[in-house]
């Protein structure tokens, strides 16, 4: 997650720790308000000296040149930073908007990430000039007492008292080495008290009651700090333990899953090896059937049309037979026996012909019906095997009583009295239907 800059500069984490060893222990700004805060105490504490900067001379230009340093650094920083948030702020305004593309989106986003750059960015070099600035003006410049040390708590007293005495003492702690002349009682006081002939104890006993409550403020701190990494530790060990059981989880339904794909598919295989064993078993009697189907379906057209032709023939001879043999007019004292016998026979073929070829349809229409109904049967049988609980439930009766239709034994079709007349007495009962 991208860490969001506040509004004001000031407020911004910029966490400089800084070491002043026995002169102030380790002080630490979290944010440049706190730096800020901490100037200010330093100032407020030196103020006695506002009106002895001449005292001092080009001394007071060094004491207080950190702070103009960190102040130029800060305001020219401030416009920047201000400029970037408030482009930052419009951009964040307008992705709550609606009717926003979402390459309009993605530009924004972009354009915030680069400006949050720039931030961060400002904030190390900030951090990394104020850092050199302190240790070079203070921590390795004797030419600075902080109020933390027993020399500024010392001349706070005098101060109290008698400031210009107190601001030649700060002269001579401050130039010390170079023998520079000051006034008498200010150098004195400060000669006095560093041969510790004249040096009392309420002053180191507040500097270090200072310096206690510095490094108290510190480890406490340090201590919140510890604390804070310690629930951050303890959080990601919960959602790593978290993260385990969850996969565990994940791994035993894989594993679950898996083992039942496995048994399916080893029951889906099963049961497609049955299904092509006894497709493979039947296969052979369906191709059969069907072709017997087919057949009687075209012999059933054939026989069909036959019989339609032979009838429409057998009228056409009848009616020739009769208009050339049978006279129109003949006499009554006279009967043509020839003519009626001749009639009579062909009248008798031409129906048997038609006769037979009818019952030929009707022996191939009976056929091709048995053979599709037995198709029809091994075809749903195949299918109730292929089907897992239609075929655990099947049991040998079950599969006896299917099969014995399939394969009961087919008749001819052909009718007995399918054949010719073999006598002309025969004939004529057949004609009269058995009556005498």
């Amino acid at each position: 997650m991208k860490t969001r800059y506040p509004d004001s500069l000031e407020e911004a984490e910029i966490d400089i720790e800084i070491n002043f060893d026995v002169r102030g222990g380790l002080q630490r700004f979290k944010t440049i308000a706190k730096l800020q805060a901490w100037i200010a105490e330093e100032r407020n504490f030196w103020s006695w000296l506002d009106q002895r900067r001449q005292t001092l001379g080009s001394a007071w230009e060094t004491f207080w040149r950190f702070d103009s340093q960190i102040k130029n650094e800060l305001s020219g920083q401030t416009q920047r930073w201000n400029q970037f948030i408030s482009e930052r702020n419009q951009l964040e305004e307008r992705l709550k908007s609606e009717g926003l593309s979402d390459q309009e989106k993605l530009s924004a986003t972009e354009r915030i990430d680069i400006l949050s750059n720039e931030c961060r960015v400002i904030l190390e070099n900030m951090r990394s000039r104020i850092s050199t600035n302190v240790q070079n003006e203070i921590v390795h410049n004797r030419l600075h007492l902080l109020r933390t040390e027993p020399e500024s708590q010392y001349l706070a007293e005098i101060a109290a008292t008698d400031a210009d005495a107190a601001a030649h003492a700060l002269s001579y702690f401050l130039a010390r080495n170079r023998n520079e002349q000051g006034e008498f009682k200010g150098r004195m006081l400060a000669a006095l008290y560093s041969e510790n002939l004249n040096r009392k104890v309420r002053p180191d006993q507040t500097a270090f009651k200072s310096a206690i409550t510095t490094w108290t403020e510190e480890l406490a701190d340090f201590k919140a700090r510890y604390e804070t990494q310690e629930e951050e530790f303890s959080d990601i060990l919960q959602k790593h333990q978290d993260s385990e059981e969850a996969w565990k989880k994940r791994h035993d339904q894989l594993a679950e899953d898996f083992g039942t794909m496995r048994t399916n598919a080893e029951t889906e295989l099963k049961t497609l090896k049955d299904t092509y064993d006894a497709f493979m078993q039947l296969e052979a009697p369906r191709e059969y059937w069907e072709k017997k189907r087919i057949e009687h379906a075209k012999g059933k057209k054939i026989m069909g049309w036959a019989s339609g032709i032979a009838a429409v023939i057998g009228a056409g001879v009848l009616g020739i037979v009769v208009w050339f043999l049978l006279p129109v007019h003949h006499p009554s004292s006279s009967i043509p026996w020839q003519q009626i016998g001749f009639f009579f026979l062909a009248s008798t073929f031409i129906l048997w012909l038609v006769r037979l070829l009818v019952r030929l349809m009707l022996s191939h229409i009976h056929l091709h019906a048995d053979a599709r109904e037995r198709e029809v049967m091994i075809s749903t049988f195949l299918a109730l095997i292929h089907r897992q609980e239609s075929r655990e439930g099947l049991k040998k009766e079950d599969i006896a009583l299917v099969l014995a239709p399939i394969f009961r034994p087919s008749t001819s079709g052909v009718i007995k009295d399918d054949g010719g007349p073999q006598s002309f007495g025969d004939l004529l009962s057949a004609l009269t239907g058995g009556r005498n």
